[in-house]
């Protein structure tokens, strides 16, 4: 393993000169290193290294969870926008259905005052008249025809008196 140029010309290594055992600071020295020695300080290196590249790997996990995130926020936010956007297209079908309901009452009390009361509805009338239910409405009609009726007498009586 340490006789190995491949292994010693990685990337890890190149610095790291002080690591071979016949480099020519030791020879003037007179120092050698064993092979044991040798082996401990390269696990030494290695993990020092692999330690590093976690580290690197955990800030790549993390930024990959932060964009993941901002992919989950940017959805939810689309989806409540839609969301708020079906709530406001149901109000306005809603609201549609509705003026389409009074504009058949008012079609219908239109019709009912003037063949069985003789009475031309104005728009007037039908704001007075029109609720949102068919009885209310002919409540309503009811009482309209004898306040109109109850006029139609007083000046008749007063016509008569002269």
């Amino acid at each position: 393993m340490l006789q190995d140029r491949d292994f010693w010309n990685r990337k890890e290594f190149k610095h790291c000169a002080s690591l071979r055992c016949y480099n020519s600071r030791n020879r003037k020295k007179g120092r050698r290193r064993s092979s044991r020695q040798l082996d401990r300080i390269v696990k030494e290196r290695l993990k020092r290294v692999e330690k590093r590249t976690k580290k690197d790997r955990g800030g790549l996990d993390r930024s990959a969870k932060a964009c993941k995130d901002e992919r989950r926020t940017k959805k939810q936010y689309e989806q409540e926008k839609i969301q708020t956007e079906n709530e406001n297209l149901k109000d306005q079908i809603a609201q549609l259905e509705k003026q389409a309901q009074r504009t058949k009452l008012s079609k219908s009390a239109a019709s009912i005052l003037q063949e069985n009361h003789k009475i031309t509805a104005t728009q007037g009338i039908l704001d007075f008249v029109v609720e949102e239910t068919a009885e209310d409405i002919n409540v309503r009609i009811k009482k309209l025809v004898s306040i109109i009726k109850a006029d139609r007498k007083a000046v008749e009586v007063e016509r008569s008196l002269g």
